[in-house]
Order: structure tokens, then C-alpha cells, then sequence
């Protein structure tokens, strides 16, 4: 199931838009390695570009603080006028990888895994991730 975006009516009869947040974490859950598998990836995540994280599948405990980190690394190049040639960032830490894509101009996929790893796998599912996630977060406005 794809993540889901559901239409309904506030009080002044304006049409507003709800994400279906367990459907999204359900989609974000198709990245992450199942006990017994190599792929090693250890939580994924949607963030807002300030860090706060709208749904993520894998590591509760950790996924909080790696999305602050995460948004704040992807900040700094914006802000240095990378973010035209940038599709994604990825750090190699001490313990593992983590890796930052961007979704649309407000929402960001975060990405970490073990060091076991490669660069080019962790990619590639972020790449595919982010292929899915496109079009029902497009309508999403942070």
C-alpha cells in the first residue's frame, strides 16, 4: 500500500489534505532489512528539511536524533548552493551509513544502515523509496 492522502473539509469549506501516516510507515517499512537479511538497513524515515520527523519505520530510539543530524548535514549544502547537482548525501560514520534525499522542496528520506553496507545498495533504495513516496507526498505542504 502506498502512502496515502486523503481529502476533507475544515471549517471554512476549504479543502485540506491529511497523510495517512501508518500507511506511509507501512511503505517506509519495505526498505528495511528483516531479521536474518544482509541488506542491513536499519530505519527509514520522512522528515521536514528542520529535522522533525513525520514517519519512520525501523529504530524508534535512534531515528529521532539521525534525522536531526541528517537535516542539519542536508541544510549546510544547501545553504553553500549545492542543492542544484545534489540528489542525495550520504556519511559514512564509525558504526554504519546514513543517507539524505530529497522528496520535494519541503520533505526529506533518511536513510541508515549498518556498516556492512555498500554505497550503491543504500542508493539504490533510496532511489526506489523515493520513486514510490514521489507522488502521494507531491500534495503534502509543510
Amino acid at each position: 500500500m502506498a502512502a496515502e492522502v486523503v481529502e476533507g473539509e475544515g471549517a471554512s469549506k476549504q479543502s485540506s489534505k491529511m497523510l495517512k501516516a501508518y500507511a506511509l510507515s507501512n511503505a517506509l517499512k519495505q526498505a528495511n532489512s528483516k531479521s536474518g537479511e544482509s541488506s542491513g538497513v536499519v530505519a527509514t524515515m520522512v522528515l521536514t528539511k528542520d529535522g522533525a520527523v513525520l514517519a519512520s519505520a525501523g529504530s524508534p530510539s535512534e531515528s529521532t536524533l539521525v534525522a536531526a543530524i541528517a537535516s542539519n548535514i542536508w541544510g549546510c549544502y544547501v545553504q553553500h548552493g549545492v542543492k542544484e547537482t545534489m540528489s542525495a548525501v550520504v556519511v559514512d560514520c564509525d558504526n554504519g551509513k546514513v543517507l539524505v534525499s530529497k522528496i520535494n522542496d519541503s520533505l526529506l528520506l533518511c536513510m541508515y544502515c549498518k556498516d556492512r553496507v555498500d554505497f550503491g545498495t543504500l542508493k539504490l533504495k533510496a532511489d526506489a523509496m523515493i520513486a514510490y513516496l514521489t507522488g502521494p507526498l507531491s500534495e503534502i505542504q509543510i
